[in-house]
C-alpha cells in the first residue's frame, strides 16, 4: 500500500497508515461539523459528482464529510485526489487501483464512522434515538427470534442488531437486499450470512450516544479514533464481539 508523504498531516498519522497496513482496522468517528474547517479546494477531492444530484442537502453534506476524512486519511490533495473507486451492485464503494485499503462509511445524524482495512470490511454507525415503528421494522427484516428479542428488551436491542446486520451486509456488498440471507443469534451474537464464504466477526461498540458494529472476515484489531473541532484524539472505546455473557438482556 503505498501513501503520499508530501501533504502535511492533519487529522491521520502515520501510525494510522501503519495500523492499517499491519492489519488492523481503523475506526474514525466524526461529526459532519468537524470538517467545516477544511478549506475550500478539499471540496474538489468529491470528483464523484453524480453521486450528489437529486440528493438532499443533509446527504451530500453528509457524503462530502466522509469523503474529505478519506481523502485526508490518504494523503490526497486537490492536485492529487481521491484514487478512482467503483460501486458494486447494490452501491458499494472500493478502490480499482491495485494495493488499496477496502473502506465503509456509515452516517447516523450528525456521527460518521469511516473504517479502512486490508481485507473488506463492513461498518454501520446509528445514534441513539427513539425511532418509532422499530418493532414493526424487526417484525420485517429480522428473523423471528431477533424481532422477539427487540419484543422484549426494546429500542437498544432494536440498534443493536440492526448495526450488527447493516456491518454484514455491508461486508457482503448486498445492502439491505441481503437481509433475508442473514441470521443474527440474539443471545450469542453468532452471526451467519449466505454466500460470505464463512462466518463473519463482528465487534459491536456502544456508548451513550450510539451503537456501531464492524464486520470483518477475520480476527481484526481495531484502532479507534474520535475526531472533532478540537482536532483528533485516539479513543479509549471497548470494541467487542456482542455477548450476553450468561444473560439474555442487551
Amino acid at each position: 500500500m503505498q501513501f503520499s508523504t508530501a501533504m502535511p498531516n492533519r487529522l491521520f498519522t502515520d501510525g494510522d497508515l501503519a495500523a492499517v497496513s499491519s492489519g488492523s482496522v481503523l475506526a474514525a468517528f466524526f461529526r459532519i461539523s468537524a470538517v467545516t474547517a477544511f478549506s475550500p479546494d478539499d471540496h474538489r477531492l468529491v470528483h464523484h459528482a453524480e453521486e450528489l444530484i437529486g440528493k438532499s442537502e443533509k446527504f451530500r453534506r453528509e457524503r462530502l464529510a466522509s469523503r474529505i476524512m478519506l481523502a485526508d486519511f490518504l494523503r490526497s490533495t486537490a492536485g492529487n485526489p481521491l484514487p478512482p473507486f467503483s460501486f458494486g451492485r447494490y452501491g458499494k464503494p472500493c478502490f480499482t487501483g491495485a494495493d488499496m485499503p477496502f473502506f465503509s462509511i456509515s452516517h447516523s445524524g450528525e456521527h460518521i464512522l469511516l473504517t479502512l482495512s486490508q481485507k473488506p470490511v463492513g461498518a454501520d454507525v446509528e445514534a441513539i434515538r427513539l425511532r418509532k415503528g422499530a418493532q414493526g421494522v424487526a417484525d420485517r427484516f429480522f428473523t423471528e427470534n431477533e424481532a422477539g428479542y427487540v419484543r422484549k428488551y426494546g429500542q437498544r436491542a432494536f440498534f443493536r442488531l440492526w448495526t450488527v446486520r447493516e456491518a454484514v451486509s455491508k461486508l457482503t456488498g448486498g445492502g439491505i437486499q441481503d437481509f433475508s440471507r442473514i441470521t443474527v443469534d440474539p443471545v450469542s451474537f453468532y452471526v451467519s450470512a449466505d454466500g460470505c464464504g464463512s462466518h463473519p466477526l463482528v465487534l459491536l461498540c456502544e456508548t451513550e450516544e450510539l451503537t456501531a458494529a464492524i464486520a470483518v472476515p477475520v480476527q481484526s484489531e481495531v484502532r479507534s479514533v474520535i475526531i472533532d473541532e478540537a482536532g483528533r484524539h485516539d479513543a479509549v472505546l471497548k470494541w467487542r464481539v456482542p455477548e450476553a455473557e450468561g444473560s439474555d438482556e442487551p
